[in-house]
Formats: structure tokens, C-alpha cells, sequence
């Protein structure tokens, strides 16, 4: 895949609505934390046009807002010609057609076609007046009008094809169809990015996409899937070792399923709900607070929408799924209090969210961090090797063998790295667990704390006592300040010293949950190499 650039470019033609309706959908998607890229504002002072319009022919997403000025604009429709020729039009470019352009209509199409044909032939026949040697950069002008008229038939073709919606229903949404759509295609993008430079086993200028690790052992299971097709002896040494493979595939699918859901979950619990508590207040009378909250009933049906697709999945037992619809009411509440301007459905809407996120985000929590530890990565590295042995005795491809090689290498790394930080993060919610305990029974008196805080402090002190980092060395002081003020006898003094100290080590599991989520994601990218080795066994 390209390296397209992980922006959205919008593509217009200055001016009247053209320019009104662009301004409306650069603030409305700014306001989601969208990277907008346009040229009145990005361009800059004696910067190149044609060097910013290839940029935008390289975007990964491009809104482009048709008009019939769009269509008889030369540097409009290089740019257009640009996204065509980079590949993925469809999914790269995001239209919006305004209602001057003719693009549903077969003869007006080819009126824009004839359009270019006109421009050409004045061009060529002025050209004909010029001594050749003076036409430097005309020539240029002469190949983009052959580059338009020879594509503007299928483009606007492709475009009448493609349901865009009309400018009012965008404008409705306040652009939230649009910026859902752009969401999904920068994950899928990057989703896409990261298995290409998998199977292309790229080295260190690779890593940009995804960390080194995890791209390493991807490159290495796409390696020994060549190796399969080409050696009948790598394919039975694989098949000897079939089920400790389908073990791991079904074991990384299944965390692959619980991370998802614990995202949706974290995006709706600061993407969503949050949004529609603030703008609570000010409803029905807040014309601002009904646009929020229609925007946040826009994000809610891509959240279910994504939950239901994890639902239909069949690693996950349904009766661990079944809040999933409990968010679906919701949804449906939240767009009949945005419709009908219905206090009544608004106040049930944030009920039931309230209730599914003081439940599940710790409960599929739980179970995505024991996945994590369940994943029988040994299993898998074992035959590996046993298959590493095998290709030491034959005459294969020694890139591809190498390849293989630094695969079970990285895998091994991945491996060690999940145990370690497995370990670190069960210590770390134990720890989080017992001071939350204690808290709970310090406004009526010290005793469970006085009674629990030497052995607290011996389990804990294993956690960080020797850690040089800043984190740790907090820790050390805010546990050494909790010691003396325990000798002060003054109440109030030990319970705040208790709570900082409590907020200190809350943040630290919280930093180590993280990683072990991110390193779940790492590991998540191995399943579809595993899945086209099984295809093969």
C-alpha cells in the first residue's frame, strides 16, 4: 500500500456556497479532532500549488465538494485526476456534489467532457503561433487537458454512482455521517498499512507503521506460509503442529474481540455519554445543546454498530454480550429525545448508559487482561522451532528462511514481554484492589488501615523500591510521608496522605493496563498470517 498521508484534504472551488459549506464542515470536523488540511489555510505564503495538489492526490482522505466550477477548473480537476491515479478512489475520496453540478445526467456529463475538448484544441492552436522553444510549462498545461478530458467521463461516472447525500443532509448531521465515515477509513487504512508491510517484510523503514516487533513475527508467518507453498517437508512439519496453531489463531481472535470492546467502551464512555451529560442542562431550549447532542447520537449508532459486529462473532459466549443491547436502547432513546426534543427519552438514554458503563468496562477489562494471560504463545514458539530444525536441512529460499527466523525471534521477544508485563499488571491490580478496601473503611475510623499497611507496604515496596524511575521514586516518598504521619496521631492528616498515595499507585496500574493493551493490539496482528497458514494445512 502507498504511504498515504493520515490527513483529511478538502478539494473545492473558491467561492459563493461552494466556499459556506466547507467552512461549516472544516469546524465541524476540527471539533471532533479531525486534522483538516486546506489550502487557504495550509498552503502558505509562496508555497507551491502544484506541489500542495499532489499532496492532496496522495491524501488518505479526501472530502471533495463537486461543483460545475469544480469541473471546469483546471487545478481543481488535477486534483481529482491525482486521487484517481494514486489508486483506491473509492475509498480514499469523500464526495459531497452541490446541486449546479451535472453529473446525473448522461448529456450534461458530456458536455463537461466536450468542455476539455474546447480548452485543448485553443491551447494546441495558440501553441501553433510559438516558436517550440518558447512553450516551457505550456507543454505541461497541453498533458494535464489531455489527463482531464481522457478521465472526467468515468470520474464523474464513478461519482453519480456513489450515494453521497445532498449538502442539506450533511449539513443536518452536522457532518456526522461524514466524520464517521472518515473515522472507519483511517482505521481500515492503517489496519491495511500494517499487514502490507507485513507481507512485504519490510525492515527498520517499516516501523513507522507498526512497532518492530510485532511486524517482525508478522513477516515471519507470512515467510513460512511461502515456504509451505514451495517445500512439502516445511508444509508436514507445520501440519504436525496443526493444533497448537489453530489454538493460538482462535486464542489472539478472541482477545482481538475483547479489545475491540473495551475501546467502544472507552468511546462511549468519553466520546459519548460525557458529551451528552454536559449538554443535558441546556435541553430542549439550547438550540447549541441539541446540535451536541444530535452529533452524539450520531457516534452512538457507529458504537453499536461495531458492537453488533463483535457480537456476531463466535468466540465470545452471547450471555457476555448481552448488555450490547442495553446500549442499543439507549440509542434508540437518545435519537427519539433529539427528534421529538423529549426530556423523558434523554433522562432514559442516560440511564442506561450509566448503569452498562459502572458495570462493564471493568468487566470486559477483566477478561481481556485473561485472555491476555491464557494466549499460548510457548505452545506456538515450541513448534516453531520445531520447524526451524527442519529447514536446516533443506535448500530453500535463505531469504525467506531468515525472514522465518527473525519471526520466531520477535514472536519469542512478544512472548517474554507479555509474561513480564502480565505479572506486573496482576501485582499492580492486587495492590489497586487492597487500597481501594482500605479507602472504603477510612471515614469511620484507622483500624483495617493501621492494621493493613505494613503488610500493603511490604508487597508494595517490591513494586518499586528498586525502580530508579520518577514514578517509582514518588512512591518511595509519598509511602515514607504515610509512615511518619502515622506517628503524628492526627486523623485527618493519615487519610489525605493515604489518598495521594492511593492516586499514585491508581495511576501506575493505569499506565501499566495501557501497555498491556497496546502489546494486546501487537499481538493481534500474528492472527491473520496464522489464519492463511491454517487455509493451507
Amino acid at each position: 500500500m502507498q504511504n498515504y498521508e493520515q490527513a483529511v484534504f478538502i478539494s473545492y472551488a473558491w467561492g459563493s456556497e461552494r466556499e459556506a459549506i466547507v467552512n461549516q464542515m472544516d469546524a465541524a470536523l476540527q471539533k471532533r479532532e479531525i486534522k483538516i488540511i486546506r489550502d487557504k489555510r495550509d498552503l502558505g505564503y509562496k508555497g507551491s500549488v502544484k506541489e500542495f495538489m499532489e499532496r492532496i492526490g496522495q491524501g488518505n482522505c479526501v472530502i471533495v465538494v463537486i461543483s460545475d466550477k469544480y469541473l471546469r477548473s483546471p487545478n481543481c480537476m488535477f486534483e481529482l485526476v491525482e486521487i484517481a491515479e494514486n489508486k483506491q478512489f473509492h475509498d480514499r475520496v469523500f464526495p459531497i456534489v452541490l446541486a449546479d453540478a451535472n453529473i446525473y445526467d448522461a448529456v450534461k456529463r458530456i458536455e463537461y467532457v466536450k468542455h476539455w475538448e474546447v480548452k485543448r484544441a485553443e491551447l494546441a492552436k495558440a501553441m501553433k503561433t510559438l516558436d517550440p522553444a518558447n512553450l516551457q510549462g505550456i507543454r505541461d498545461d497541453m498533458d494535464l487537458y489531455d489527463r482531464i478530458r481522457d478521465k472526467i467521463s468515468g470520474l464523474t461516472s464513478i461519482l453519480k454512482d456513489m450515494n453521497t447525500l445532498t449538502p442539506e443532509m450533511h449539513q443536518d448531521s452536522n457532518f456526522g455521517i461524514l466524520y464517521d465515515a472518515i473515522e472507519k477509513r483511517m482505521k481500515d487504512s492503517l489496519a491495511t498499512a500494517a499487514a502490507e508491510a507485513a507481507k512485504e517484510v519490510k525492515t527498520a523503514e517499516s516501523t513507522t507503521v507498526i512497532n518492530a516487533a510485532p511486524a517482525a513475527a508478522v513477516g515471519g508467518l507470512v515467510a513460512l506460509r511461502e515456504l509451505m507453498q514451495s517445500s512439502p517437508n516445511v508444509h508436514a512439519a507445520v501440519i504436525e503442529f496443526q493444533t497448537d496453531f489453530r489454538a493460538v489463531h482462535g486464542q489472539v481472535d478472541l482477545l482481538g474481540d475483547y479489545k475491540t470492546l473495551h475501546d467502544q467502551l472507552h468511546k462511549l464512555q468519553f466520546h459519548c455519554y460525557n458529551g451528552v451529560v454536559d449538554a443535558v442542562t441546556g435541553f430542549p431550549d439550547d438550540e447549541k445543546d441539541i446540535d451536541r447532542l444530535t452529533d452524539h447520537a450520531l457516534t452512538l449508532e457507529g458504537i453499536v454498530e461495531e458492537l453488533k459486529q463483535v457480537a456476531t462473532q463466535p468466540l465470545i459466549p452471547k450471555q457476555e454480550l448481552e448488555w450490547i443491547e442495553d446500549v442499543d436502547l439507549a440509542k434508540a432513546d437518545l435519537r427519539n429525545a433529539v427528534d421529538a426534543l423529549d426530556e423523558t427519552s434523554l433522562k432514559k438514554a442516560l440511564w442506561r448508559l450509566n448503569r452498562i458503563l459502572a458495570t462493564q468496562p471493568a468487566r470486559i477489562n477483566l477478561l481481556l487482561n485473561y485472555s491476555a494471560r491464557a494466549l499460548r504463545l510457548p505452545a506456538l514458539l515450541i513448534a516453531l522451532a520445531s520447524v526451524s530444525d527442519t529447514l536446516t536441512s533443506l535448500k530453500l529460499d535463505t531469504n525467506k528462511v531468515a525472514a522465518f527466523q527473525s519471526g520466531v525471534d520477535a514472536l519469542s521477544e512478544l512472548n517474554r514481554t507479555l509474561s513480564s508485563l502480565v505479572d506486573d499488571h496482576n501485582m499492580w491490580q492486587v495492590l489497586d484492589f487492597e487500597l481501594r478496601r482500605i479507602e472504603a473503611s477510612m471515614d469511620r475510623n484507622l483500624i483495617e488501615f493501621e492494621m493493613s499497611w505494613p503488610d500493603v507496604k511490604l508487597k508494595a515496596g517490591t513494586l518499586y523500591m528498586t525502580n530508579p524511575d520518577e514514578w517509582a521514586t514518588a512512591l518511595k516518598r509519598e509511602s515514607h510521608a504515610l509512615d511518619e504521619i502515622m506517628n503524628a496521631n492526627n486523623p485527618s492528616k493519615v487519610r489525605r496522605s493515604f489518598r495521594s498515595y492511593q492516586r499514585r499507585v491508581s495511576e501506575r496500574f493505569y499506565r501499566v493496563d495501557i501497555k498491556l493493551k497496546a502489546l494486546c493490539d501487537d499481538i493481534r496482528q500474528i492472527g491473520t498470517p496464522l489464519a492463511a497458514i491454517l487455509e493451507m494445512i
